[in-house]
């Protein structure tokens, strides 16, 4: 899985998106960001928001998107 974390950075009021769970991809608010590559961030559909690395953050959608785990069939027996 690529790193992004030397895709272009993100200042505050910036909209970007981030996998949540392994499952979601959720549009957040830039609200700060640190020295360290750190964000906080800001849920737009929720109140809340956590800390992320510069590498959870992607600026489209689709950007995102092909990031999810690809999800595995099952065959059961019967």
């Amino acid at each position: 899985m690529p790193s992004f974390s030397s895709d272009p950075q993100f200042h505050s009021g910036d909209t970007a998106y981030i996998i949540h769970s392994n499952r979601f991809i959720r549009e957040v608010t830039v609200m700060h960001t640190d020295s360290n590559g750190m964000y906080s961030v800001r849920f737009n559909d929720a109140n809340g928001g956590v800390r992320v690395r510069s590498s959870r953050l992607f600026q489209n959608k689709e950007d995102a998107e092909r990031q999810l785990p690809t999800r595995r069939k099952v065959n059961f027996p019967g």
